[in-house]
């Protein structure tokens, strides 16, 4: 915020900048009678001047009471007829569709099929009480944990509304925009269903209908060539897909007919975890830091809580058995917090006896009960109460056994000092490892080619046996029936190949 912008609009006290389009600045705002966090949209001094314009923004507002649905933003006041005309809307915490594939990437084929049937239905919505957006694109298409919602009407318009736009001016985003509203200007409901196609294929493959590359060149790969459906698009999403980005406005479905093809089952809604994690990540670091700056900003314009004057303590009363002896000092009492006051009413003294609210932490809830952080933590005793002294005489430190250490008798059972404990094996444990292994070599005896995996076998047990303390006797056998069994059938081959 600087000093250029308003303090308050309307019922809105405004706490930080969202955002700054063409049209106007929008702020994020909260509603002082309820707590409710809201995007104010309000519009330039220049274009408040325009009789045309105002008169676009009033079909805005118009537009946006009309529209209700679970995946549009939710309009809660506005007042075009004002000097600086806004609009405010509920505050979405999330992330554009735009801003989403420009810093991770496209996204998973599920997460764009929710993404299609629910704006679908947001813009069957629009057109089911006679409106066209007409400005469908991924900034205009916020996502969030519970969904993606519609915003900016900004130049929404009935269908049989004429002489709202000037002569050869383009209302919209070119990259996103249908043929015929290029070329001819004309629009309809088909227009917005080729924007929501073009969204889907952007939200998908990271590029538009009419590829990637300048304002100037898109243009006019519009004209030339047309919408191209990538051949990379998500099988799940396709075929709905390719059918909203038709050339001919006649050919596309209505935005009813995608919600059915892009749903699962009639009435789906968005489960958790519909997003990537990294985007949901981002949505709550987002809303986190909105909020924070909202809150801290909020309790910055709030009056300060005014405090009582300190009162002194009342006298203690002397012993009756030693009157010679000075009474022990009071702890003073807490100055007596006042109740923080409603902004715009006159504070007053609190009432006596009256103790303020436990502090709690995170954003103030209402201006009549605000939240504070923590303060310092208090002192157990008031400064001057008589504290415990320290006791005279430190316990002494128990002896540390250091084993042998002379003068200290040695705990029974306790090994002379650089003797080891013996290698014990468990009782009743068998080695299974070396066991086979002993089998393997006896069998070699007879057949050689079980050697090799007598030694390998015994070999294993034999490794085991110590750290799993387990007997290591057959595994020593095996070992060595396998080195006699090899020498053996050395001095065998030699003796056959010397007779032959």
């Amino acid at each position: 915020m600087t000093e250029q912008d308003p303090a308050r609009i309307g019922p809105f006290r405004l706490v930080a900048r969202l955002g700054r389009g063409g049209m106007g600045r929008v702020y994020l705002g909260r509603e002082e009678s309820t707590g409710r966090h809201a995007a104010v949209k309000t519009i330039h001094g220049e274009l408040a001047a325009d009789a045309e314009f105002r008169t676009r923004f009033t079909q805005e507002v118009n537009a946006a009471l009309r529209v209700a649905d679970a995946y549009i933003a939710e309009v809660l006041a506005a007042d075009p007829a004002a000097p600086i005309p806004w609009l405010a809307t509920a505050y979405v915490p999330g992330i554009s569709v735009e801003d989403a594939v420009r810093k991770y990437g496209p996204m998973p084929a599920e997460s764009v099929r929710v993404l299609g049937f629910c704006v679908a239905r947001a813009v069957s919505a629009i057109h089911a009480v006679g409106l066209v957006h007409r400005d469908l694109k991924p900034g205009n298409v916020l996502l969030t944990a519970q969904g993606p919602k519609v915003i900016d009407f900004g130049i929404a318009r009935g269908v049989g509304d004429e002489g709202l736009t000037k002569t050869g001016m383009v209302a919209g985003s070119p990259p996103y925009m249908a043929p015929e509203q290029l070329t001819t200007g004309n629009f309809g409901t088909a227009s917005d269903v080729f924007s929501l196609g073009a969204i889907l294929h952007y939200a998908a493959t990271a590029a538009g209908p009419y590829g990637r590359g300048g304002a100037q060149e898109l243009y006019a790969r519009a004209l030339a060539v047309g919408p191209v459906v990538a051949p990379e698009l998500p099988e799940a999403i396709a075929v709905p897909v390719a059918r909203a980005l038709e050339r001919d406005p006649n050919q596309r479905p209505r935005a009813a007919d995608l919600v059915v093809a892009l749903e699962q089952q009639p009435g789906e809604k968005p489960e958790p975890g519909w997003l990537p994690g990294n985007v949901t990540q981002e949505i709550l670091t987002q809303a986190t830091e909105a909020l924070n700056t909202a809150s801290a900003a909020y309790r910055e314009t709030v009056a300060p809580t005014q405090r009582m004057p300190q009162q002194p303590p009342p006298p203690a009363p002397a012993p009756r058995q030693a009157p010679q002896q000075a009474p022990r000092p009071m702890p003073q009492q807490q100055p007596q917090q006042q109740r923080a006051q409603p902004v715009g009413a006159a504070p007053g003294p609190a009432p006596q006896g009256f103790r303020p609210p436990y502090p709690q932490s995170g954003p103030p809830s209402h201006p009549s009960n605000p939240r504070v952080p923590y303060g310092q933590p208090q002192q157990a005793f008031p400064p001057g109460y008589p504290q415990t002294p320290p006791r005279a005489t430190p316990t002494p430190a128990r002896p540390i056994y250091q084993n042998p250490v002379p003068g200290y008798p040695q705990r029974p059972g306790t090994p002379p000092s650089g003797t080891q404990y013996p290698y014990a094996a468990r009782p009743g444990a068998t080695n299974g490892m070396g066991t086979a292994g002993l089998v393997l070599s006896l069998v070699g005896l007879l057949m050689p080619i079980a050697l090799p995996f007598g030694i390998i076998f015994s070999g294993i047990g034999l490794s085991r046996a110590k750290p799993q303390r387990l007997p290591d006797g057959p595994a020593k056998a095996g070992l060595a029936v396998s080195l006699i069994a090899v020498f053996a059938w050395i001095i065998i081959l030699i003796i056959v190949q010397n007779r032959t």
